[in-house]
């Protein structure tokens, strides 16, 4: 019989530690499914056991464009995790979870990033 997770979300994941920042890991990242068990969390190959957990942080924008990084922290391995819009972890893990600002420097570094691309599509459409 295959275990069934209580949650799962589809994301992408880094292996990263402190807050979030423009990284080439992100390049890289997992994009899978975050499965949530009663004992552990699953992202791809790795394996997350809640009870190795030591810190669960939340980085969110207060106001503007939504931007939500999700970092777990074990002693041998940090993950951060960035959901889909309106996909949250909040009262799917056994532990609490602490929110914090994002960055406002990479907040506005993000919105720069698409206005750019935006720009760049739009000078190949109508070139």
């Amino acid at each position: 019989m295959t275990e069934t997770p209580s949650w799962t979300a589809f994301i992408k994941a880094a292996e990263i530690a402190g807050p979030p920042r423009p990284s080439l890991a992100w390049a890289k990242a997992k994009r899978t499914q975050m499965k949530v068990f009663d004992d552990r969390v699953e992202i791809g190959s790795w394996t997350l056991k809640h009870s190795d957990v030591t810190s669960a942080t939340l980085y969110q924008t207060q106001s503007g464009i939504k931007n939500r990084v999700f970092e777990i922290a074990t002693p041998d391995q940090t993950v951060q995790i960035n959901f889909n819009p309106g996909t949250s972890p909040e009262g799917h893990l056994p532990y609490p979870i602490q929110t914090a600002p994002f960055p406002k420097g990479l907040a506005v570094f993000r919105i720069i990033f698409w206005l750019f691309i935006a720009a760049i599509i739009t000078a190949a459409i109508f070139t």
